[in-house]
């Protein structure tokens, strides 16, 4: 069996692009990884001049500059070596899945965010059959405030703003209250507070 010593030659870890540089006699590796929101141009990515490999795409480009720029979309991470790996099945992160082409199996209703909130909020919940969902919002006393929701949807999942208004469109005073869903057999209802 051969083994491998790696060496990490540096680390940056602090900027929004973060990168690892691992060295070895027989191979370098840098990986490069977006952590911010929106695209970043970055530099300083590869120590040495020469051809380098992408290890997902498995194209090359020559380094003549090790100052070099390289821009990333948010979020987008590479890993480039200094030998040519064969490239990973298209499915190497089978474990991620689009929510838009997923249909849910089950019924649910999720925590509001933000919560607290100020000025609105978002409520999510899932339906997993076609049917009349009506989803409304309680005081403390029990008494209906407003109605977000009461009609027949399809199967999905959903989200409803609310800003914290009743069903007069007059702003409510801050405090505690509730969210009920109710769809088929599933009732469910969640605290929030609202907070001027």
């Amino acid at each position: 069996m051969k083994h491998f010593t790696l060496m990490i030659l540096s680390s940056v870890l602090s900027n929004p692009v973060k990168r690892i540089r691992l060295n070895h006699e027989s191979m370098n590796v840098n990986i490069i990884g977006n952590f911010d929101v929106a695209q970043r141009t970055t530099s300083g990515i590869f120590q040495d001049t020469g051809w380098w490999y992408d290890y997902f795409s498995g194209d090359s480009i020559e380094v003549t500059d090790v100052n070099m720029t390289l821009t990333l979309d948010a979020g987008e991470f590479r890993i480039y070596t200094t030998e040519k790996l064969p490239t990973p099945e298209g499915d190497i992160l089978s474990d991620v899945q689009d929510i838009e082409d997923t249909l849910p199996t089950k019924y649910s209703l999720s925590q509001n965010y933000p919560n607290p909130f100020n000025p609105s909020t978002t409520i999510k919940f899932t339906i997993p059959q076609s049917g009349f969902v009506s989803l409304k919002v309680y005081n403390i006393l029990g008494q209906e405030v407003k109605t977000l929701l009461s009609k027949e949807i399809n199967t999905g999942a959903y989200s409803v703003d609310w800003n914290g208004t009743n069903n007069y469109g007059d702003q409510l005073s801050s405090g505690v209250y509730f969210y009920r869903i109710e769809a088929g057999d599933f009732i469910e209802s969640k605290k929030m507070l609202f907070i001027k």
